[in-house]
């Protein structure tokens, strides 16, 4: 199919307005045929031209010219395919060079957990990674859980602002270098008393709020977030949430 594509390109570009072309030139003949008719008594000559005049007006000659110039066009065509190609191809790279440069290009690692020896308390976090530009204003969003937590004080009031490892909703701001890294903290999970669960800090709205709990046994099989910057499309990934009586844990949903 590609050979099918690329010959009937060439065709085209060798046949396009070769009868115009074809025209032109006869007529080129013609205004030459007859100047030459018309000065011929100045310099004493006499030219029979009524058969030359009926050959240039002949739909024969008018074919055999636009069969020599579509030859000719037959014979430059593939180079002019070429350089259409050639020109489209560089015109895009550039462009994909342009927007590499202003653009940044986020990838999310993770979700990882991370004990601390103080407290006991698991943290789970995730990894933003920029491969582009410096990506400006990065947030993080939670947007929705399915199933919906079972506990009771969860309002759903989506969406829940993620903050970064050591930041608070007051102090979030986050800018991302080329080649550098952001880390979120997804939320600490600590056990509840009586081995009723585990203690989480999803509501983020409320700082150091531990209410929400996770039952044992309890699964989220899609929990949505949403990642944007001021120079990067929104970035969507999902995670997935099980439970037993060892703890908690999160992946990612591919």
């Amino acid at each position: 199919m590609r050979v099918l594509d690329y010959s009937c390109r060439v065709f085209l570009a060798a046949f396009s307005s070769s009868v115009a072309r074809a025209n032109f030139i006869i007529s080129i003949i013609i205004i030459i045929a007859e100047a030459a008719i018309w000065l011929a008594p100045s310099f004493d000559m006499t030219i029979e031209a009524s058969g030359l005049m009926t050959m240039l007006h002949s739909p024969a000659l008018l074919t055999m010219v636009v069969g020599s110039v579509i030859l000719f066009r037959l014979a430059c065509a593939q180079y002019w395919v070429w350089t259409g190609e050639n020109d489209a191809r560089i015109k895009a790279e550039l462009r994909v060079a342009e927007l590499s440069a202003r653009h940044a290009q986020l990838s999310i690692c993770g979700p990882y957990s991370v004990l601390s020896s103080s407290s006991g308390a698991i943290s789970w976090r995730i990894k933003v990674h920029n491969d582009g530009a410096s990506a400006a204003n990065v947030h993080m969003d939670l947007w929705n859980i399915f199933h919906r937590p079972k506990s009771q004080f969860w309002d759903a009031a989506y969406p829940y602002r993620i903050v970064q490892v050591g930041c608070t909703l007051d102090s979030n701001e986050c800018h991302i270098h080329r080649g550098g890294d952001a880390i979120f903290e997804l939320t600490r999970i600590e056990p509840a008393a009586h081995n009723s669960g585990f203690l989480t800090t999803l509501d983020t709205r409320t700082s150091g709020s531990n209410r929400v709990k996770i039952e044992p046994g309890e699964q989220w099989e899609k929990m949505e977030y949403e990642v944007t910057a001021e120079n990067h499309d929104m970035l969507r990934f999902l995670l997935r949430m099980h439970a037993n009586a060892d703890g908690v844990a999160f992946e990612k949903v591919v």
